[in-house]
């Protein structure tokens, strides 16, 4: 079922096969930059018969991506790293796609990071985001809400710039907020239905808060005040290295030769 994959990011299986669609995955090696819990890896790998590994910073969730991945008899497709710090412990070219989905918002080294999985991406590999964005006018009020240490956006220039500094080529955009607003929608309507249950488990106070958070990204989203954006790239395949520029004197000079054989040609 759905809900035996552990999905921490939004959308369900619906939005991982947006995210995928038109990429080929059958046999590929892939790794995933944030991986939480592993509820996506384990549905890729199920779907698809890939196989993933998973980085994240945080040990505890590491650990619970392991357990799932045991108890759903992925032993052998999915393996999980704890990876604190930069740079990561893989070797250059180790996989033909990468990708992140809703966990590069935590993340401040963007820069830095999307260099590492450059480096160990395969030539010709591909990496996939799905990130929160901010909007390059967001108002004040939205960047306010945001300025607590767990969030960490970037704008969609910023982020067409890092990949861009990292190497990647044939960057491509596209907004999610439409689906993003669907997904919000569905939260809200389930939460309501279990108003009951979640008071009496975690009290009303956490459920009007809970509540109140998926109606202000609902908002966010539907003004795009707050982007969800699908970012791909690639990784070119290795190019030959680029002639030295000559000196401005001796393209002069080769200018100049040239002159008596168009004399030459004419006469």
């Amino acid at each position: 079922s759905k809900s035996s994959y552990g999905l921490l990011s939004q959308g369900g299986t619906t939005a991982i096969d947006r995210m995928f669609r038109g990429v080929s995955l059958r046999n590929k090696n892939i790794v995933d930059i944030g991986c939480g819990l592993g509820g996506t890896d384990v549905y890729l790998a199920k779907k698809h018969r890939v196989t993933i590994t998973g980085l994240d910073p945080l040990q505890h969730v590491i650990d619970r991506a392991q357990q799932t991945a045991a108890q759903q008899s992925l032993n052998q497709k999915l393996t999980y790293v704890c990876t604190p710090n930069l740079p990561y412990p893989i070797a250059d070219n180790s996989f033909d796609i990468a990708f992140s989905k809703e966990a590069l918002l935590h993340c401040a080294e963007k820069k830095e990071l999307l260099k590492e999985v450059f480096r160990i991406l395969k030539p010709g590999g591909k990496i996939i985001i799905i990130d929160w964005l901010f909007a390059e006018n967001a108002h004040k009020t939205t960047l306010e809400i945001f300025n607590v240490p767990t969030f960490k956006l970037a704008t969609i220039k910023e982020y067409v710039a890092y990949l861009s500094d990292a190497g990647f080529t044939d960057i491509s955009t596209r907004l999610e907020n439409k689906h993003y607003c669907r997904y919000s929608k569905q939260a809200t309507r389930r939460l309501k239905k279990k108003k009951a249950s979640v008071c009496s488990q975690f009290g009303e106070e956490k459920y009007t808060d809970t509540l109140e958070a998926w109606t202000t990204q609902y908002d966010l989203f539907a003004t795009q005040e707050l982007l969800v954006a699908l970012l791909k790239a690639s990784k070119p395949f290795a190019t030959q290295p680029q002639p030295q520029p000559k000196s401005i004197s001796q393209s002069i000079k080769n200018i100049f030769s040239q002159i008596p054989k168009l004399f030459s040609r004419k006469s």
